[in-house]
């Protein structure tokens, strides 16, 4: 589902980030949660006249050991405790995301995070699931510099990181940027800078490069070659069947955007 709002009353600014789970965030996180514990057996079913859905022991014993707390059997105790403490929150939606993720739930956990300005963002590796930081700090203090100073690295930064990521501009913004940058360094008189037609004239010619510790690398254009895969991506969304580019896509192209300004900073 997509949503424009119509009045400022609703549009949210995307730079706002949070790290604690606020009450717009518990009833989509509840649903996550139950559906993915019951899912995998998890949730029984009258423990009580009073408590008519709790959490099987299957699960509570692990997370007595793990968390070093003593978790409530009851489902709305169980939950409540949860979301009492922030830190408590994350950490417990790293465990399921480790225990019982797969693609699909990780999926809409981090539609439900991203759209909702979260802080957190979730991460895979080898089809393993966990929470990380949607931006770490060493990439947010590298990158600072080149968002201050450039507007559409900004809207890119913005368009990957924040609410309702669109990596379809974070990789149209970082060629545009591209382009123009290399071209005023590289090519002052080319009146149609192209990205890849410059990737290929540094393959021909790399000693034309020179940026931070260019001495270090042979051939210099080592650097530049990442670029074509940035081109690449862009001309995949914008010819043919127009994907969209990926999460990790995005994210690689904005990165190594940003690692060209900053090695050709003085």
């Amino acid at each position: 589902m997509k949503f424009i709002p119509i009045t400022n009353g609703y549009t949210h600014d995307p730079e706002l980030l949070t790290k604690k789970f606020p009450a717009y965030l518990r009833k989509p996180l509840t649903s996550w949660v139950f559906q993915l514990l019951d899912l995998r057996g998890h949730i029984g079913d009258g423990y009580t006249s009073n408590t008519r859905k709790y959490v099987k022991d299957s699960i509570i014993n692990s997370l007595h050991i793990f968390f070093r707390e003593e978790f409530p059997i009851g489902w709305i105790d169980f939950i409540s405790f949860i979301f009492f403490d922030d830190e408590r929150t994350a950490n417990f939606l790293a465990y399921i995301l480790q225990n019982f993720g797969n693609s699909h739930n990780a999926a809409k956990l981090e539609n439900i995070l991203s759209i909702g300005g979260s802080g957190y963002t979730v991460y895979e590796n080898d089809d393993k699931y966990t929470l990380t930081d949607r931006v770490s700090n060493i990439i947010e203090k590298m990158s600072l510099d080149a968002l201050n100073k450039n507007d559409l690295i900004n809207e890119a930064w913005l368009n990957c990181y924040s609410r309702n990521p669109d990596y379809e501009k974070v990789v149209s913004r970082s060629s545009d940027f591209l382009e123009s940058f290399l071209r005023d360094i590289y090519f002052p008189d080319d009146t149609r800078p192209q990205l890849l037609k410059f990737v290929n004239s540094f393959e021909k010619n790399p000693k034309v490069l020179e940026y931070k510790g260019s001495n270090l690398v042979e051939p210099k254009n080592m650097l530049t070659s990442l670029l074509k895969e940035a081109s690449n991506i862009r001309g995949q969304h914008t010819k043919g069947k127009g994907r969209i580019p990926t999460k990790n896509e995005a994210e690689f192209v904005l990165n190594t955007t940003i690692l060209v300004w900053n090695l050709h900073q003085k």
